[in-house]
């Protein structure tokens, strides 16, 4: 106990002024003095004499520092007491502090000094009992923190005290007035900081408590918690949002108490430089886990108040979250929206945070690596969250992972042959072996998708991609080539061409699982999507299919509206189940444009392959090259030649545009983007140093700015950008190295690409896509009309019919050949031509106005498709 409790209250208050019998409240003296009560063997209550006995100001004055004395402390006086209100066994009164009254008729030049510091007291005393309360694991790392900070002051607080009283009893001079002052100088204002943050985590902590089972508080926290002009962006990002609250107020909600009352006390230079050096301290462990997340990839958060949260999967759905999955990884790991600070405010710092661990966890899991410390680095971490060069260093570990992931992806598997094989599988950038599959299996292909044998196209596929499979040894690793052949799988899917895209276009892909935070709800998603997907797996198109040898056939769950959709080429689908981690960056997404692509071209080679079919059948064939029809049927067979001449080169130009114009085209693009990243990552070691150099030195005498953690300042983001726009950059075909090592930019480049290929391709605009399958629909029936026109052609010729007659009696023997007959069959062949001509005039025509109104509007793209066919149909 300070030692002024023991004394008579000093030289300044007479020893006989407590002896005044007429008090206005019974008190337990606090000594046993000699020049009080010294007959007394046992401590007795005595009267205090009323304020209004005393007439001499210095007495008074001198009774009310002695007072004030004790309630600096927490403690009653004589004339200061606690308030009826005050409730000592309340925890909420224990930690808000006691309310002092003043005796009433104390002097008012005394009364008003005093109401101001008996204030201090309260303090003190709401701030010894958050301690004692608070100071726990339960609350975690940062309110531990900040309690230290407490003690820490309450010790300089007592010791102000200490003398404070020493100087009360020694010096004559000291009054009312120093006591102010000193305390004013030395502890008023931080202990005021102190005392309304610790109310703060108290009350925000009784709230949660309160409402700790309550759905709508729950859920309420993304709205709350991130402004309304990053709300939407926040959704659209690729970032998990865990919006739970804490329970109680900890981590990053203490960090924002301060960081307000740090804005708010901007321009008072002493508050300022308290709550900053504040900040700072109390943030130490939380920067800690924010640097070993950063550097490691690892969460140390016993207490659960980080920024960023590990997915628990339950053990029951470990089978289902496949742990080497997209789905997993792109679920795994949380953003907190509780307690998010205002330097993490920005989607893209947070997509930065939560990536860079991500993409060292995945390193690790990939090369079982523990740690790098063999890496020999040079790493500088976050020292302080008020620093300006905050971002910076944020944004040169995302780099660094960036480069180890990619490095991982590159050197370790061979990512740029995958692309390279993607290019040759999905889009037959050589076409030799596909063309053969079509020849081999055109019947097939050309049957009803309902009725066709899927095992027998399967095994006509994989024959011929598999003719060179190796036989692979134990200890030799396979190359990718490899890998895509084992893991490809062909086979005829529920929907067709014309419906996948259409599902495309109203935003339903398969590839789309919802960002819901719910752990067994996603699961459900994507047991849901998996199990659709079911019949075009490797596990179950490999079996046994066969219809005609035992085997089931394909049984879709639904049939398709148009029956031009059930041939079987317009419904082919290829997958391939690309293994962890290249399943990370030929995702889903990118797979399912792929596989539409590869839709789109596996008909119009089928198509072509059918004209070039019919061509040589109009041309070759014995029927078609008669020559003693009558004239009008020669003459007929001329325009029915000329009518599927134009056909072919309709087909020829569409297939010209999208293998060249499109495909090729801006492939060039990637291909060269890959070249480069190779490069860039072989001239470049796995590990990185980050230093001194990185820290944002803005100004030529060494300075420093040093930030406020208020990301608003225009002035402050523009000088981010100018730090983050170097003019020694090192450029490869005008992309910078940290564009070459960026996964997520080079993931954006591949779906630009294939995004550009779909949208050229005209399969994302209805009306587009309906003049398409219009136009090719039309050159299917237009085929399967001229294999028909032949038997007519036959019955058309009396010498003709003879000859066939002969070899096929069945088919010919019974046709009448009577001249009414042969006039009516020439004129359904006539009628059929001037139809077909008519119905190919008139999709040809829409079709061009349509492709060169969205070439004008929308897609310059398409003008060229538009040019072309406008050269060769000029009419």
């Amino acid at each position: 106990m300070i030692s002024f409790i023991s004394s008579h209250g000093g030289g300044n208050v007479p020893p006989d002024v407590v002896t005044l019998s007429d008090s206005f409240e019974d008190i337990q003296p606090h000594s046993n003095n000699n020049n009080i009560i010294q007959s007394h063997l046992k401590p007795t209550k005595i009267k205090a004499p009323l304020v209004s006995q005393i007439t001499d100001l210095h007495i008074q004055q001198g009774l009310i520092v002695r007072d004030l004395l004790f309630a600096l402390l927490g403690y009653e006086g004589i004339f200061i007491k606690y308030a009826e209100r005050y409730d000592p066994q309340s925890l909420e009164c224990r930690i808000l502090g006691p309310e002092f009254k003043i005796a009433k008729n104390l002097d008012l030049s005394l009364k008003t000094v005093t109401k101001k510091l008996r204030k201090l007291g309260r303090y003190y005393s709401g701030l010894t009992e958050f301690i004692q309360y608070y100071d726990s694991a339960r609350y975690g790392k940062v309110v531990q923190r900040f309690c230290y900070v407490v003690n820490e002051f309450l010790i300089h607080y007592k010791s102000v005290i200490l003398e404070l009283e020493h100087e009360f009893q020694y010096n004559a001079s000291f009054n009312l007035t120093k006591l102010d002052q000193v305390l004013s100088q030395e502890v008023a204002n931080k202990l005021l900081h102190l005392y309304e943050i610790a109310v703060e985590i108290h009350l925000i902590s009784e709230e949660r408590r309160k409402h700790s089972h309550t759905d709508e508080y729950t859920h309420q926290a993304l709205s709350e918690l991130i402004p309304k002009s990053n709300f939407e962006s926040s959704a659209r990002i690729e970032t998990n949002l865990y919006l739970k609250k804490f329970d109680c107020c900890k981590g990053g909600l203490v960090l924002q108490l301060i960081q307000q009352r740090l804005r708010f006390y901007k321009g008072e230079a002493a508050s300022f430089a308290f709550l900053t050096k504040l900040l700072d301290t109390v943030a130490e462990d939380y920067l800690v886990m924010l640097n070993t997340w950063l550097t490691e990839g690892k969460i140390d958060d016993p207490f659960d108040e980080f920024l960023i949260r590990e997915k628990e999967v339950p053990p029951t759905f470990i089978d289902i979250f496949d742990s080497k999955s997209e789905y997993y990884w792109n679920e795994l790991f949380l953003i907190k929206t509780d307690g998010l600070l205002e330097q993490f405010q920005n989607y893209q710092i947070q997509s930065k945070i939560l990536t860079t661990g991500k993409y060292l966890n995945i390193f690790k899991q990939c090369t079982g690596i523990s740690d790098f410390s063999n890496l020999h680095e040079k790493l500088q971490t976050i020292s302080t969250l008020s620093s300006q060069d905050l971002e910076l260093k944020i944004d040169e570990f995302y780099k660094r992972a960036n480069k180890m992931f990619m490095k991982l992806l590159f050197q370790g598997y061979n990512l740029r042959q995958l692309v390279t094989n993607y290019q040759t599988k999905y889009f037959f950038e050589n076409s030799y072996k596909i063309d053969k599959f079509i020849d081999g299996s055109f019947s097939e292909l050309k049957r009803d998708k309902f009725k066709v044998s899927i095992s027998r196209l399967q095994k006509q596929y994989y024959d011929l991609y598999n003719s060179n499979e190796k036989i692979h040894k134990i200890g030799t690793i396979p190359s990718i080539s490899d890998i895509i052949q084992e893991r490809q799988s062909f086979t005829i899917s529920n929907e067709s061409l014309y419906q996948v895209a259409n599902e495309l276009m109203e935003g339903k892909p398969d590839f789309e699982i919802q960002q819901d935070q719910d752990l067994e709800t996603n699961i459900r998603l994507i047991s849901n999507t998996l199990h659709r997907e079911g019949s075009n797996s490797p596990q179950s198109t490999r079996g046994d299919t066969t219809a005609g040898g035992g085997g089931r056939r394909f049984s879709p769950s639904k049939q398709t509206k148009d029956p031009d959709d059930n041939i079987a080429i317009a419904s082919v689908h290829l997958s391939i189940d690309l293994p962890f981690p290249l399943n990370l960056v030929i995702n889903r997404e990118l797979s399912y444009h792929y596989e539409i692509i590869f839709k789109l071209l596996m008909n119009l080679k089928f198509i072509s392959r059918y004209n070039d079919i019919i061509a040589k059948e109009i041309n070759q064939s014995d029927v078609w090259r008669y020559p003693n029809f009558e004239p009008r049927i020669l003459k007929w067979i001329l325009r029915i030649r000329s009518l599927h001449s134009r056909v072919r080169l309709f087909m020829d130009e569409l297939q010209s545009y999208i293998n060249y114009d499109v495909i090729e085209s801006h492939y060039a693009e990637i291909r060269t983007l890959l070249q480069d990243t190779e490069v860039e990552l072989a001239e470049t070691e796995l590990g990185s140093d980050i230093g001194q150099e990185q820290e944002g030195q803005l100004f030529n005498n060494n300075t420093v700015l040093q930030g406020t953690g208020n990301s608003n300042s225009i002035f402050e983001n523009r000088i981010l950008d100018a730090l983050q726009r170097p003019g020694t950059a090192n450029k490869r075909n005008g992309r910078k190295a940290h564009e070459l090592l960026s996964v997520d930019n080079l993931v954006l480049q591949l779906r630009e690409y294939l995004n550009t290929v779909i949208t050229e391709s005209l399969l994302t605009k209805y009306e587009l896509l309906y003049e398409l399958k219009r136009i090719l629909d039309f050159m299917m029936q237009f085929n399967h009309y001229i294999v028909l026109y032949k038997k007519i052609l036959i019955v058309s010729d009396r010498n003709l019919h003879e000859v066939y007659s002969e070899k096929f009696p069945e088919r010919f023997k019974d046709k009448v050949m009577d001249p009414n007959s042969i006039d009516r069959r020439f004129a359904n062949l006539n009628n059929s031509l001037m139809e077909q001509h008519g119905r190919f005039s008139e999709y040809l025509a829409s079709f061009l106005d349509k492709i060169r109104k969205y070439g004008v509007s929308e897609n310059g793209g398409l003008l060229a498709l538009s040019d072309r066919l406008e050269q060769c149909f000029p009419e």
